[in-house]
């Protein structure tokens, strides 16, 4: 199995008003970009001052490695899950695992969809190309590719995956995938753009992801 090169970072316990002030700042981050959003708007969208604001989380960076470290634990928790999973899962077993694996893009395309600033928040950030902030993508993102690129070869030595596949182009199109649908929305044929939060669009959506990864891998 891959060994995962770096250890997930949990993200500090926060006051409720350090919540609040993240949530804020985690929707005005994904709507303007680190660059486009001061400390000032800040504190004003939060009913507070600037003193406050930094006397709850720091300087405006602060905020931002907070608000990056909140969104990894949602999804580190999603990571671990699915990695214990698939741990249970008998690997020669190919609807066994295929289940596991549907279960898991069910249970992260539901968590992005209920929190739809969060694929905003990601554009954002690699449109932004600031490289100061690296560092989130290497000490967060990478753990979490690590240890699903974990799963994908321990599935392909046990035989269950009948297509080669390159592990980081096939969970970079998922990324994709998913911020693309929640952003954009469906084709709509008369209006151009349908609802991604409809039930129907939804479930239409996630049997695409599921019917993509099944031929990708070859869990047929």
């Amino acid at each position: 199995m891959t060994e995962v090169l770096h250890a997930p970072v949990a993200p500090p316990a926060l006051t409720e008003s350090a919540q609040r002030i993240v949530e804020i700042a985690t929707q005005l981050f994904a709507d303007h970009g680190y660059h486009g959003v001061s400390t000032r708007q800040i504190a004003a969208a939060a009913g507070l001052n600037i003193a406050t604001i930094h006397h709850h989380v720091g300087t405006k960076r602060d905020l931002y490695d907070l608000v990056y470290r909140e969104l990894h634990a949602q999804e580190r928790a999603l990571v671990d899950d699915f990695v214990a999973g698939i741990a249970s899962t008998p690997m020669e077993d190919a609807a066994a695992v295929r289940a596991t694996f549907a279960h898991f893009i069910d249970r992260l395309t539901d968590t992005w969809e209920a929190h739809p600033a969060w694929p905003r928040l990601y554009l954002r950030h690699w449109l932004d190309g600031d490289r100061e902030d690296g560092h989130h993508d290497q000490r967060l993102s990478l753990p979490l590719y690590e240890a699903v690129r974990a799963v994908l070869d321990r599935a392909a030595e046990s035989g269950v995956l009948r297509h080669p596949v390159d592990a980081g182009l096939f969970l970079r199109s998922f990324d994709w995938m998913i911020y693309g649908y929640l952003i954009s929305g469906p084709v709509d044929w008369t209006h151009w753009r349908g609802d991604p939060h409809d039930e129907a669009n939804l479930a239409a959506f996630k049997q695409f992801l599921h019917d993509y990864m099944t031929r990708m891998l070859g869990l047929v």
